[in-house]
């Protein structure tokens, strides 16, 4: 992630997502979110996490679009 900072991010994560386990991927999104921290530029990255599965979250990634588009 840092190779592609300061570009905006956003991650979406299900709780019930298969793909990994919740608490690993939020752990690995604060170590990606270091380098825009570090930058200043913290609004630029962002964790969706919700409770559902492989899914994605089109009103919230919109708006996030919207915002840095």
């Amino acid at each position: 992630v840092s190779l592609i900072c300061p570009r905006p991010l956003q991650i979406q994560q299900g709780c019930a997502d298969g793909i990994g386990w919740w608490p690993h991927q939020e752990a690995e999104f604060r170590r990606a979110a270091a380098p825009y921290k570090g930058l200043g530029i913290p609004d630029r990255i962002e964790y969706a996490g919700h409770d559902g599965g492989h899914e994605v979250l089109v009103g919230r990634g919109l708006q996030f679009l919207e915002t840095f588009l």
